[in-house]
């Protein structure tokens, strides 16, 4: 009942109405069972996101995939933005690994505005996002998720600190480097290719980096080692 309602407060022009359609939406969201949040609710985002209605949210007129919450971080109003980054931190919690995958740029959006950087909990939802997706890793090996979790790693590490790259980001892709998968591998040399830039840290560099190109250089595969021979250059 209250979905088209809200598709209507989305497309309104002001400001203020979009503020409260936020605000509704992460309220509903916070007392939702995850069944319902993955059954009834995401969904809901995806077709309100995709709608042709939208017209308050531009950069999600034309790219269905975009979730509603994206086109609020980018929204260009200083006070949705920082409202989304208040409730952006509870809603991350209550999500799994699969659809925290849709959160992450808007996660990004919000990182690069100063203001609503300062309403996002970084250390907090640094430490929830990848352990989430992490978790998703443990739980689905897959090919297609492992490529969903270097997507938000690859996202993710040009607009966090060099702490968290290091405690968070870069164990993944290490893991990634060695996974049984080429396809996997590959993505995952790559990845670390361009997460070792913002790496100034010469502890994480001398007892994770250096050790994992030791690894790759026993890779039977060309390409890896072609990879870790441009990352020995880098990290030099």
């Amino acid at each position: 009942m209250l979905c088209e309602p809200l598709r209507i407060i989305c497309s309104t022009e002001s400001s203020t109405e979009r503020e409260e359609a936020v605000k509704s939406l992460w309220e509903i969201a916070a007392q939702m069972k995850e069944e319902d949040m993955a059954n009834k609710f995401i969904p809901f985002l995806k077709k309100l996101a995709a709608s042709k209605h939208t017209n308050g949210l531009d950069s999600l007129r034309d790219v269905e995939e975009h979730k509603l919450v994206v086109g609020f971080s980018e929204d260009k109003s200083n006070c949705v933005r920082i409202k989304v980054a208040n409730q952006l931190n509870e809603l991350g919690k209550l999500v799994g690994p699969e659809d925290m995958t849709h959160l992450v740029p808007g996660y990004v959006g919000l990182l690069h505005n100063p203001k609503a950087k300062k309403s996002l909990d970084l250390n907090e939802q640094m430490s929830h996002i990848i352990p989430q997706v992490s978790f998703g890793i443990v739980k689905n090996p897959g090919h297609q998720h492992w490529l969903s979790t270097l997507d938000i790693v690859f996202v993710l590490a040009p607009v966090i600190e060099s702490e968290f790259t290091c405690s968070t980001l870069l164990p993944v892709v290490i893991l990634a480097s060695k996974d049984k998968l080429l396809d996997v591998r590959l993505v995952g040399v790559e990845v670390l290719q361009s997460l070792i830039q913002g790496v100034d840290n010469p502890e994480a560099s001398k007892n994770t980096i250096q050790p994992c190109l030791v690894e790759l250089g026993e890779d039977p595969d060309v390409e890896v080692k072609f990879f870790k021979e441009a990352l020995k250059r880098a990290v030099l």
